[in-house]
């Protein structure tokens, strides 16, 4: 079973709760406030939560994220997260501007095997 965790508790991330997941459960939420995450959290019956996003990254029991996020923080978390190690879903667009991502630093992000963390969809 995959455990995904989500980084936000924007209207565009309530959809995500509407469709079946198979082989995956959503294990927990972050918001930039804790008891956002907490109501979130509890309206959608998701056992964990967090108050920071990087909280939830250090989460060694989350497998992947999915990021519904302002579009000019897509990179830099998809970024953060694959870092963290873990499989990332983010809306489109990667990043605002061409070359916003990490192809405009000429490097990959640096994970134990970034190879397929990372996810355009």
């Amino acid at each position: 079973m995959i455990r995904i965790g989500i980084l936000g508790t924007a209207a565009i991330a309530r959809p995500f709760f509407a469709a079946p997941l198979h082989h995956a459960v959503i294990a927990a939420i972050a918001s930039r406030d804790l008891h956002r995450a907490a109501a979130f959290a509890k309206e959608f019956g998701i056992p964990g939560h967090y108050g920071t996003y990087d909280d939830l990254l250090a989460d060694p029991t989350i497998d992947a994220v999915y990021l519904p996020l302002p579009p000019s923080l897509h990179a830099v978390w998809a970024i953060r997260a694959a870092r963290a190690g873990k499989h990332v879903l983010v809306e489109k667009p990667a990043a605002p501007v061409l070359g916003g991502g990490w192809a405009a630093k000429r490097r990959p992000p640096k994970a134990g095997s970034a190879a397929g963390k990372f996810c355009r969809c």
